[in-house]
Parts: structure tokens; sequence; C-alpha cells
């Protein structure tokens, strides 16, 4: 381990979580018996049926508003067929429940951004944007002097004066966001944000993570600049998600100090049994192997994948 130098967000979070879990889960990688959750397997086929849909952008509209909502909801239907026949086996019974899941969630999400009017729109030349990765245009994000994460942004949305808006897609059906997020493991979008200010020069207004699993309560969640509020407005984020410029920053340096320290243990390999607030994860299914006394497991939440290593 001490040769990794190039680390994915969800890694360092899943790290965050619990040393000893990211250690079962990512290098001794024990084979599932049973397959993935249908709740995770349609908020995998929703993710790429909403990135085919951005970069197609049906009615020529960069997203979508109630005069193009039905152009977009038609293309969507269609599309969950094509990603759902990759994504999906045939031979499983279930494949059709989570087909017409997937379709509820994708609708719902295409509803509400229609029902959304807003200063921020998808930028084109920034869609699905990557760095560090093998094909990617941007190198790889500096994290400390011996390691940097790479990674692919769901969306960036620019605002009136070109201030940037990170959005990252969730499978799960809760997302978390405010000043506390790095207290609770949470790394990956201000990585993000900071990669998007420092690899592609712009100014940022925020990021928020977008639950598309979520069935009653979609609201996104994250980090946005008090500043820009009434531009933000529209996307109806928490009073608590909003930070003086001060508070912005510091949370954004104190994921990348956070994130580097990660790093530098993974580098070591300092791997112990103490995950964070020296509590086990609910869901954890991994206490045979590492023998920690706790409850029985949960189910476990969706992990978005960005090209880990």
């Amino acid at each position: 381990m001490a040769q990794k130098d190039l680390f994915g967000s969800t890694t360092l979070e899943e790290f965050a979580t619990c040393p000893y879990r990211w250690f079962v889960g990512h290098e001794l990688r024990p084979q599932r018996i049973e397959p993935e959750s249908d709740a995770l397997t349609a908020g995998q086929v929703a993710h790429g049926v909403l990135e085919a849909l951005y970069g197609e952008r049906p009615g020529d509209v960069s997203r979508p508003t109630p005069a193009t909502l039905e152009a977009w909801r038609e293309r969507a239907r269609e599309l969950i067929e094509e990603v759902g026949a990759k994504k999906l086996p045939r031979e499983r019974s279930a494949t059709a429940a989570t087909l017409r899941r997937t379709e509820g969630l994708v609708l719902a999400f295409l509803a509400d951004e229609a029902a959304t009017p807003a200063a921020y729109e998808p930028a084109p030349d920034l869609f699905e944007a990557s760095f560090g990765l093998d094909d990617s245009e941007k190198g790889a994000f500096a994290i400390s002097d011996t390691a940097g994460i790479h990674g692919q942004i769901d969306r960036i949305d620019l605002g009136p004066s070109g201030e940037a808006l990170v959005q990252d897609y969730k499978s799960s059906t809760k997302v978390d966001g405010g000043k506390g997020m790095l207290d609770r493991g949470k790394l990956q979008l201000q990585l993000y944000l900071l990669a998007v200010r420092e690899l592609w020069d712009r100014e940022l207004a925020g990021g928020v993570y977008r639950p598309l699993g979520g069935t009653g309560d979609r609201k996104p969640k994250g980090l946005l600049r008090k500043e820009l509020s009434e531009d933000l407005g529209p996307l109806d984020p928490r009073p608590n998600d909003h930070l003086a410029d001060d508070a912005f920053e510091e949370a954004l340096q104190a994921a990348r100090a956070r994130a580097g320290e990660i790093a530098d243990e993974i580098q070591a390999g300092s791997i112990g049994r103490h995950p964070i607030n020296d509590t086990c994860p609910d869901y954890c299914s991994f206490q045979p192997i590492c023998r920690r006394e706790r409850g029985l497991p949960e189910e476990e939440p969706g992990i978005e994948e960005d090209g880990d290593e």
C-alpha cells in the first residue's frame, strides 16, 4: 500500500468510516454471495440514464422545463430500457420491477428539475468532468505532497457570473450536507469543489448531493455560499447548508487536510479497528472478520464508484 499515490474520493470516505472495513472490502475483496440489492441497481441505472439524458439535451435545452418535460420523460423511458439491458440480467425475475423502480426515480427527478426555475444551467463542456483518469484532460488533484485523487463529477452548473455549482447524484434515499459533513466522514463533495476551482479555474457557488432514491424528501443537501443564496434559492436548499465565505473555505480546506491524513495512513499501512466516532456502521457485515463486538448488520447503503484504485 505504500506505493499507492492516487485515490478515489469514495475510497477516502470508506477509510474515514472505518479503516478495517475499508481494508477488508477494498483490499481483501471477499466475494459476495448474494446479488446487489434492487435499490442499488436501480440507482445505478438511473445514474446512467441521467448521464445520457443531459448529454443528449432533449428539446435542445440544457435541463427540463415545463414545456420540454414530456420530451425528457419520453427519452428517459427509452434510455431506461437501453441502460437497464446492460446492467440487469434478463433471467432475474426482479428485473422488470427494478426497471419500474428506476423509471419512478428518474421521472420524479426530472419533474423536480422542471419545477425548479434556476439561475444555474448545466455546462455542456463540463458534463461528466473527470480528472486524474486515463482519458481525462485534467490531471489528478493533489491532496498532499505524496497523494492525489481522481474522479468524475456528475454535473457542473454555471451561474450568472460563471460560478460553478457541483451536483452529484446519489443512489441512496438520504444524503449529507452542512458544516458537519467532515465529522461524519464525508469528503467527496468538498474535494470535488476544490478540484473544480483549482483544475478548471472556476469560482465556486457550492455543491449539492441529489438523492435519487428518495421517495418523499428529495431536497438537495451540501455546502453552498451564503453570499449567493438569492441565485441558489430556487434549489430550495436547507438554511444550514448556506455558509459564510470564511466558513465555506474552512470546510473545504479541512476536507483536503483530512484527505491527506487518510492517504498517509493508507500508505503507512495503518489499518486499525477504529470506526468513526467509535461506532460500527449498522450496515457492516464484516464483524466475523474483524471480531469487534456489535449487533446484527442492516442493509448497506449504495456506494457510487468513481474509478477508485
